[in-house]
């Protein structure tokens, strides 16, 4: 491959779906790409106004990785100790730096270099080293790339960083009101009383296997391709969790039927819902979690599409009515409550969907009061392994999730 195509090449990867430094890494390391480490450094993209105008050139759906990106290697475990004595590193530092106490800095971690200079001189000077933290980060990238746009939970429940796979979680009453005093009287302590609601977290994993054939073939397009699609699939996981326990343990329930007829619209029966949860003493409810066929059925009423449009047509076209009734929503595919471990003893034949008779098609609640608990050590880390009797290398994706209620009763779901 000359140089000009091995720009051509790179230059193709920021203008596609994907994370173009980890392509780029990967044209650099497979077998037969016909380059070498050093020909895709002397080629490699590295100036930020070009990186952006290829970006530019882009479908608007591309998913891909931030134009500028810092880089320090003491920025990574063990670092400072292991890798200050690296002499690529040190190269690397004093081309950069001008003085010794900048890229004394640098190799500490303290200060960043652009990560597309340093990621074009690790090639030139084909550091093994290095390139393995390089792609490793960049691996790591390519799977948060992939869960991204999978992301429900974590944004529609209060995400719970602990730092073990068991424990309690500390919850408070509903709301309670300060006590009325004479003047000189003793103010009292109040009578808010505290307890825990218990946590496990559970393994969510999923592997992804480049055969030797694959390696061989040398596509760095298909196996980034397989490195996102493992992050989608965990985070879906994540996502099932969460709802099954949204669903399944919320304290309120609306009824949109009365006598086996729908008697409420879509925007009704979510209403319905909220008022429950501030029945019960809390809200207001903030969040709502919707099945596809509710979505359709708050499209299909009128009043609530003109009422989003405020003089425009762009909510319509681009299916986002965002906020309703003052409450975020988000959208859960059909096939992430119904294939999973149905624990509803209320009402333990529902399903997820606004079709049939008994089916949930929403939940409305306050966000505070959902807990994702994610084990922050594990989560969306990876391992590799390699398996000789297959012919096949790879790595594997988990994470370690809960999904609790702090209190039921902040939620409320909609039944057909």
């Amino acid at each position: 491959m000359s140089n000009y195509e091995t720009k051509r090449t790179l230059r193709s990867f920021w203008r596609e779906e994907g994370n173009p430094r980890l392509k780029g890494l990967l044209l650099a390391a497979l077998p037969n790409t016909g380059v070498r480490a050093e020909d895709v450094g002397r080629a490699w993209v590295d100036d930020p106004k070009e990186r952006e105008r290829m970006l530019e050139l882009a479908p608007p759906r591309t998913l891909t990785a931030p134009v500028s990106q810092s880089y320090a290697p003491g920025a990574h475990d063990g670092a400072e100790e292991s890798r200050e004595l690296e002499n690529v590193a040190r190269t690397l530092a004093s081309d950069e730096f001008g003085s010794d106490d900048e890229a004394k800095r640098f190799l500490a971690g303290d200060t960043g270099m652009d990560k597309d200079k340093y990621i074009k001189r690790a090639l030139l000077q084909d550091s093994v080293t290095e390139l393995d933290v390089l792609f490793r980060e960049e691996l790591e990238t390519s799977i948060i790339m992939g869960a991204q746009p999978r992301k429900v939970f974590r944004d529609a429940a209060n995400v719970v960083n602990v730092s073990k796979r068991k424990g309690d979680l500390p919850r408070g009453s509903n709301q309670t009101y300060a006590g009325v005093y004479s003047q000189g009287a003793t103010i009292g302590t109040g009578d808010r009383s505290y307890d825990t609601v218990p946590y496990e977290c559970v393994k969510v994993a999923q592997a992804f296997e480049i055969t030797d054939e694959l390696v061989n073939e040398s596509e760095p397009d298909v196996v980034e391709d397989l490195v996102r699609a493992t992050g989608a699939a965990v985070e879906n996981t994540i996502n099932r969790i969460a709802l099954v326990e949204a669903l399944d343990n919320a304290g309120g329930s609306f009824d949109a039927q009365v006598g086996g007829t729908l008697d409420a619209s879509a925007v009704q029966a979510l209403n319905g819902a909220a008022t429950q949860v501030d029945l019960a003493n809390f809200g207001p409810a903030d969040t709502a979690v919707v099945h596809p066929e509710f979505e359709q059925a708050l499209f299909d009423d009128s009043n609530v599409v003109y009422a989003n449009r405020g003089g425009s047509t762009q909510p319509l076209q681009d299916r986002q009515l965002g906020g309703i009734m003052g409450m975020e929503r988000w959208e859960s595919s059909d096939g992430t409550y119904n294939n999973g471990a149905d624990t509803d003893t209320v009402n333990p034949s529902n399903t997820w969907g606004y079709a049939n008779t008994g089916e949930y098609g929403a939940i409305a609640y306050e966000r505070d009061q959902l807990a994702l608990v994610v084990w922050q050590d594990f989560d969306m880390a990876t391992k590799d392994y390699e398996d000789p009797i297959r012919d096949l290398q790879g790595s594997n994706v988990r994470s370690w999730v809960d999904a609790v209620y702090k209190q039921p009763d902040a939620a409320a779901t909609v039944t057909y």
